[in-house]
């Protein structure tokens, strides 16, 4: 795993937990989760990453 994959996924769990606990952190949070996201999909980590899927001919 990358760093990027692993801060993805802590980002989104806090983002997840603070969502259920109504807290208004949950917006800077779940922007950061999106940057790690996107920044693992265009490193194209992963087997089914969006970037990817997108880069696949449609048959």
């Amino acid at each position: 795993m990358t760093w990027t994959e692993i801060a993805g996924f802590v980002t989104g769990a806090l983002c997840v937990w603070l969502v259920v606990k109504r807290n208004i952190g949950n917006f800077p949070v779940g922007i950061a989760n999106l940057y790690f996201i996107l920044c693992t999909a265009h490193l194209g980590a992963g087997p089914a990453s969006p970037a990817k899927i997108a880069a696949s001919p449609s048959r």
